[in-house]
């Protein structure tokens, strides 16, 4: 395993542990809601807003699986499969 890998696997692992506690995890829902991450009608002409979900799609990517991106589009898929149906209100 190349210097490289080895610091991207090491960084993974802060991400993780300072997203992986019960703080953590409201934070992160916060910035990734802030960075319109579930935002899926964002304008072509609104530069801030895709800029801001680039940067939410890349804290998934640290926080993700594998270093392998479909894996982790694989782990988030069969998590949100995996959540109770929701009655509409």
């Amino acid at each position: 395993m190349d210097e490289l890998t080895q610091e991207i696997i090491l960084l993974r692992q802060h991400y993780k542990n300072c997203f992986g506690t019960p703080s953590g995890r409201i934070v992160l829902a916060h910035m990734l809601q802030e960075m319109r991450f579930f935002n899926d009608n964002i304008e072509a002409e609104d530069h801030t807003g895709r800029v801001l979900r680039n940067y939410a799609m890349t804290l998934i990517e640290r926080l993700g699986t594998a270093d392998n991106p479909v894996r982790t589009i694989d782990a988030i898929v069969e998590i949100i499969l995996k959540l109770p149906k929701q009655e509409k209100e």
